[in-house]
C-alpha cells in the first residue's frame, strides 16, 4: 500500500507538471494579410492627420430611423462634426484643444466631456465614422474575413476611392469599405448603414 503522504506528493507533481504545459494566450489586435484591405486600411489610417471638410449620406438600416446628412471638418487643431436629420441639426461634436463637447446647433448648449454617441446610436455610425472608427471596423471585419477581400475602384465626389469588398457572414454577405487617397472614408456598404461621400474640400 502506498503511503498517504507519497500519494498526495505525486498527485501534487502530476498537476504542476500540466500547469507548466503550453497555455492558451490572448492575441492582440489581428494581423491582416489581404492586400485590398491593406490598401484601404493605409488611406484610413492617414485620416486623422488630414485636413478636409467632406459631406455624407448616412442611410441608417434600423427600423424607423430617418437618413442623415453628416459634415466634418477635420484639422490639426479641431473637429467638427454636424448630423442634420429631415433638415434639422439633431447634434454637434467638437473635439478641440484636447477638450471634446457635445452641442446643439450653433455651438450652443454644450457639454464637456466625452462626446454623446448616443445622440446618432440610430444611425448606426460613431462621430469618428469617417477615419478613426471606419478603421477598427476593417480590422474586426478583415479578422473574420471568409475569403480574400475583392479589390476596386470608384469616384464618389468627383475624388478616386479604393474599396475592398470583405465576405464576413458568408461568401453571399459582404460588406465594403473605400477610402479616398487623402484618407477619409469614401464609402460605408454594411448590414448596419450605408454611407456615401457626396462632397469633398481639402480645406477644413
Amino acid at each position: 500500500m502506498i503511503p498517504r503522504f507519497v500519494a498526495v506528493a505525486s498527485l501534487a507533481a502530476l498537476l504542476s507538471g500540466c500547469a507548466l504545459g503550453p497555455r492558451p494566450t490572448l492575441t492582440g489586435e489581428a494581423q491582416l494579410d489581404d492586400a485590398a484591405i491593406d490598401a484601404v486600411l493605409e488611406r484610413l489610417d492617414t485620416a486623422s492627420a488630414t485636413t478636409f471638410t467632406a459631406v455624407y449620406t448616412i442611410t441608417p438600416t434600423i427600423a424607423g430611423a430617418s437618413p442623415a446628412i453628416a459634415t466634418v471638418a477635420h484639422s490639426a487643431l479641431e473637429t467638427y462634426t454636424v448630423f442634420t436629420v429631415d433638415g434639422v441639426v439633431t447634434v454637434e461634436y467638437v473635439s478641440s484643444d484636447g477638450e471634446q463637447q457635445t452641442c446643439a446647433v450653433g455651438r450652443s448648449n454644450c457639454v464637456i466631456g466625452p462626446l454623446d454617441e448616443t445622440r446618432i446610436s440610430n444611425l448606426g455610425v460613431s462621430s469618428s465614422f469617417w477615419g478613426p472608427s471606419a478603421a477598427q471596423k476593417v480590422r474586426v471585419d478583415g479578422g473574420r474575413n471568409l475569403a480574400d477581400a475583392q479589390p476596386g475602384t470608384e469616384t464618389l465626389a468627383g475624388m478616386p476611392a479604393t474599396c475592398a469588398e470583405i465576405p464576413v457572414g458568408g461568401l453571399a454577405i459582404a460588406v465594403e469599405y473605400c477610402a479616398l487617397d487623402a484618407g477619409p472614408l469614401a464609402a460605408y456598404r454594411g448590414a448596419d448603414a450605408t454611407i456615401e461621400l457626396v462632397s469633398y474640400s481639402p480645406n477644413a
